[in-house]
């Protein structure tokens, strides 16, 4: 009786998770007598979340259905009205935001040897997908807080999810950022790898000037100052911060305090052991 039950239960699941699959892939917008069942899928044919339908009367033959979503493209479709017909379906396919990418060191200087893929395909619609590859003989250190995804025009990290696997003699990067970040992010990105070559005390320095701008203006967006000191305490040393000669912002400075403090009791601690 229970394995009957059990089975029962299981049928029911299912059939709720197909309804509900059902309801997300359209949604009926109504306008005067007409009603449209509007489907919206990205590039990589994910339902994208978020999405707003706006229905517009253009002329007696012609409904524009508009679709807006952040971090894509907007989308205006013509839908002719045929006679005796009120009901209609339709399937659209938005585009990502153009944005160009450039692979670089942590100078600031281009990786010739690695390249960057756009495909969305494995990333979640509300995310965008960056998969980069660079020759693992170029990254010694290859972990997740020595990768991050910059935006130039506000020169602030934007890295949301990060995947490493090697292939062959790459490793294969799948870095993600949140489709509200591409929105307002600038025309260029860069995925920014710390390699093995020293730091530039000009480059720091420059870093260090656009904390200081977040920290002392209110135009950035909300949690540019913690992302921005946390990559630069991940990606530079503290030797490195000193040579570029340059004041460190209070939250940088304290965030490697704390660091340094953490590593002192941790080398008491195995000494002691």
């Amino acid at each position: 009786m229970q394995i009957y039950l059990r089975k029962i239960a299981r049928l029911v699941l299912v059939a709720a998770l197909v309804m509900a699959a059902g309801m997300l892939q359209a949604f009926p917008y109504q306008i005067g007598d007409y009603r449209v069942d509007v489907t919206v899928r990205n590039a990589a044919m994910n339902l994208i979340a978020g999405i707003k339908v706006n229905l517009y009367r253009y002329d007696k033959a012609t409904i524009l259905v508009e679709a807006l979503a952040a971090g894509y493209q907007s989308l205006t479709y013509r839908l002719p009205i045929r006679e005796n017909q009120t009901f209609y379906k339709i399937d659209l396919v938005m585009q990502d935001l153009e944005r160009n990418i450039h692979v670089v060191d942590h100078n600031e200087r281009l990786i010739d040897a690695a390249y960057v893929r756009k495909e969305q395909y494995g990333f979640p619609s509300d995310h965008y997908g960056i998969t980069a590859y660079i020759p693992v003989k170029m990254w010694p250190s290859a972990v997740a807080a020595r990768v991050e995804v910059i935006d130039t025009f506000w020169g602030v990290p934007l890295k949301k999810t990060c995947e490493i696997t090697q292939v062959e003699e790459f490793y294969c990067v799948k870095l993600s950022i949140t489709r509200k970040s591409l929105k307002w992010s600038g025309k260029n990105l860069l995925v920014v790898f710390r390699t093995s070559v020293p730091a530039a005390a000009a480059t720091v320095a420059a870093r260090l000037g656009t904390l200081e701008k977040i920290v002392q203006g209110d135009s950035y967006p909300a949690g540019c100052e913690e992302s921005l000191a946390t990559w630069l305490a991940d990606t530079f040393s503290a030797d490195e911060l000193a040579e570029s000669r340059a004041v460190l912002p209070g939250s940088l400075a304290h965030l490697m305090q704390a660091r340094a403090r953490f590593a002192e009791v941790h080398r008491e601690n195995f000494e002691n052991f």
